[in-house]
């Protein structure tokens, strides 16, 4: 199920992982359906510097499940080990987890 090389973000997947890997903030505006939320989290993720987690800010509870679940479905792995997500009343995710989902509300309260 990986779309491997047919969205708008795998053009500068390199220029994402240069920018990222030399500790730089990195931030993307493309138009929807570029990859910016299933694929760039990845990328990132798969980078050997990045120790810890990539966090994924998502506005509303069913965008952060659906694609938490889409992404771990294309990465072959189960939701809620590598890839998962935290929302109100709902979470699935493990100390294991790389690429994290969440809404606004929750992200607030983790910082908190």
């Amino acid at each position: 199920m990986k779309i491997e090389g047919k969205l708008p973000i795998h053009e500068i997947a390199d220029s994402i992982r240069s920018a990222a890997s030399g500790n730089q903030r990195v931030l993307l505006t493309a138009p929807t359906g570029s990859g910016k939320s299933t694929e760039v989290p990845g990328i990132i993720a798969d980078l050997p510097e990045i120790k810890g987690r990539v966090i994924v800010i998502e506005p509303r509870r069913m965008a952060a499940r659906l694609l938490a679940g889409f992404v771990a479905q294309s990465r072959n792995t189960p939701l809620g080990k590598e890839t998962g997500y935290a929302v109100r009343f709902d979470t699935r995710y493990s100390t294991d987890t790389k690429i994290l989902y969440l809404t606004d509300g929750v992200f607030q309260r983790m910082l908190q």
